[in-house]
């Protein structure tokens, strides 16, 4: 297991990819079956494929495909915790708090963190789609980069955006 941030790590834990290519193949059963999946998630087919094939998932596949199937994040990363989220939300007023304040605070922590990885995987992804396209166009001719020029002018006054905002 990587700890470069690509993959889930959850330190102090031995996380099995085929064990959590299991809980990804319960969960796509119970969402439905692949195509769902893959289709409510933006996951490629090819991916998921590879996710049950035993590739170890990324934090944000495993995000996806928890919240796209109704399975609980924890317990599809895991395998600890119940199966389905809204489980979860039964099941916390009726716990009993026995865990120190300062467990909940790093809980809040921990929950805080994850949703920063999630921002920074998807701003990745984005950063690297723009440099795609850019290197896409660099490739044109330059009869072909004004027409894509013109055609993206086109773009924004249709949508009603004015040159230099974002």
């Amino acid at each position: 297991m990587t700890t470069s941030g690509e993959n889930v790590f959850v330190p102090g834990e031995s996380m099995s990819a085929r064990m959590v290519a299991e809980r990804i193949r319960e969960a796509v059963k119970h969402a439905g079956g692949h195509r769902v999946v893959t289709t409510r998630s933006g996951i490629k087919g090819r991916t998921l494929s590879s996710l049950l094939g035993g590739q170890e998932p990324k934090h944000g596949q495993i995000v996806a495909v928890a919240e796209t199937c109704g399975v609980s994040i924890e317990w599809l990363a895991t395998g600890r915790g119940p199966l389905q989220r809204s489980a979860v939300a039964e099941a916390a007023p009726a716990l009993p708090s026995v865990a120190p304040p300062e467990h909940d605070e790093l809980r809040r922590m921990a929950a805080r963190l994850l949703l920063i990885a999630d921002a920074i995987e998807a701003q990745a992804e984005r950063s690297e789609r723009v440099c795609e396209l850019l290197g896409a166009y660099a490739r044109l001719s330059k009869r072909e980069q004004a027409r894509a020029r013109a055609m993206m002018d086109a773009d924004l006054e249709i949508t009603g955006t004015e040159k230099g905002e974002s």
